[in-house]
């Protein structure tokens, strides 16, 4: 380990250390990828710390999870996982290809009435892919999938974010601060803020912490991402296509293998923006996201470029967010049968959420 490794190492410790002297019953937020799993063996084999990990998966492909799965067991980890409160969408453009890129925000319940915000980045679905049916419908099985509520126990959260992470939407979202507190919610720690990917690797590689063969390779010397995101667990192929506001009307749909309607303008769509973590919108006059315009100039579906994109439906923020009862928008066209589904309220009233608290939830996001 080298000398600004092993410094590295002892100041995130020293700060480990104080928070753990202040908080009763703190837990690990393990995303299962290279910065969270860092964070866990500090916390593991530096301190000998044994804290119970909460690790939210998705119903299908649980073979993106095999890495997970063999840390879990080789560490013996303690694992949480529980259904979101609530989903929306969020798009922007992608700042290494330019074009529509989509993510979607899963509202998981912490504290008694606030919300952490997590986003899984898509991919579009290759032809294979659809083919064998190794999706999902953006539809069915991520904005009328099953929610739920929680009961939060912990005072505090390890997060493995760090001030270096890019996101492929937002672009660079530099981290604020160690500590995060906000209101009727479990502090955030970021032990990891400020160490970059190449500490990470290296430390790692140092402590002979296997990599995740579906994330990261090696080439020339250098650990980085894999391009091929079909194993990656941070990322999920889904169809978008029926509800795509940058796509015209009508739009095909892989699995009716037909034509229909584009009911964009019903969907929940957000635009995710808490700056104490770096994550601003994207969606705003005359702003660029590492050197893409982004620009809200059109409302609803309809082609978009660097020009013109939608307006979105929704902004959040930090502070508190309401989370409405499950609702369905009043269907713009009553002969489409996957708009009649949709039942009766306001379409900027929708969110899918079977659960109401007496009070509005807040929320924080989480990238590790």
């Amino acid at each position: 380990m080298t000398n600004h490794l092993a410094a590295l190492v002892d100041r995130s410790l020293f700060r480990v250390e104080h928070w753990l002297r202040e908080f009763c019953n703190p837990v690990v937020l393990w995303s299962g990828g290279k910065d969270s799993t860092a964070m866990l063996h500090l916390l593991r084999f530096k301190l000998g710390v044994n804290l119970p990990c909460v690790q939210w998966r998705e119903p299908r492909f649980r073979h993106r999870y095999a890495h997970s799965d063999l840390l879990a067991r080789e560490w013996d980890l303690t694992l949480y996982d529980y259904a979101p409160g609530r989903i929306a969408m969020q798009d922007g453009y992608d700042i290494e290809t330019g074009q529509p890129r989509f993510d979607f925000l899963k509202y998981y319940q912490w504290g008694h009435h606030s919300a952490l915000v997590l986003s899984l980045g898509t991919e579009a679905p290759t032809e294979t892919e659809i083919a064998e049916d190794r999706y999902l419908c953006g539809l069915a099985d991520v904005l009328q999938r099953p929610c739920g509520s929680f009961n939060w126990p912990w005072d505090s959260a390890f997060h493995g974010q760090k001030s270096a992470d890019v996101d492929l939407i937002k672009g660079a979202v530099p981290l604020m601060q160690d500590v995060r507190r906000t209101p009727d919610s479990p502090t955030q720690l970021f032990p990891m803020r400020h160490w970059t990917d190449d500490d990470i690797f290296d430390y790692l590689e140092a402590e002979g912490v296997p990599m995740d063969p579906t994330r990261y390779d090696r080439a020339s010397g250098k650990w980085g991402h894999k391009q091929d995101k079909s194993h990656n667990a941070d990322y999920y192929p889904i169809c978008w296509n029926c509800v795509n506001r940058h796509l015209s009307s009508p739009v095909y749909c892989p699995k009716l293998r037909s034509e229909v309607n584009n009911i964009a303008h019903l969907a929940p769509y957000e635009d995710n923006a808490i700056p104490e973590q770096g994550f601003k919108h994207s969606w705003q006059p005359n702003t660029t996201v590492n050197g893409v315009a982004h620009v809200a100039a059109t409302a609803g579906p309809g082609p978009s470029s660097s020009e013109t994109a939608p307006t979105p439906l929704a902004y959040r923020t930090t502070g508190y967010a309401q989370i409405t009862p499950c609702s369905k928008p009043t269907p713009a066209d009553a002969a489409s049968p996957s708009v009649a589904r949709w039942a009766e309220e306001s379409p900027a009233q929708y969110t899918n959420s079977a659960h109401t608290p007496a009070e509005p939830f807040s929320q924080a996001a989480h990238s590790a």
